[in-house]
């Protein structure tokens, strides 16, 4: 078991939300581009730009099902024993 099981559970239950933080703030920062919102709330930077945005959303999508074994020992520890 890993060391740090509970940390890893909890990051990994928060990769999908985080990525839909991500691509929230990728539509708000080009349609800001595009001028049909009000301005970005970072306007210099790298975080101003929207490909940044779409690439961490992107990033943490594809990394989020590389936790589904975490996810199976979170599940079968809750599980109660069936005694027959």
């Amino acid at each position: 078991m890993p060391r740090f099981r509970d940390e890893a559970l909890a990051l990994a239950a928060l990769l999908t939300p985080s990525a839909l933080i991500a691509f929230t703030i990728f539509l708000w920062n080009i349609s800001s581009d595009l001028r049909w919102t009000t301005n970005f709330f970072v306007a210099r930077g790298p975080f101003a730009r929207w490909q940044v945005w779409l690439g961490a959303a992107g990033a943490l999508l594809l990394f989020a099902p590389h936790t589904q074994p975490l996810r199976r020992i979170q599940a079968a520890r809750r599980l109660p024993e069936m005694k027959y």
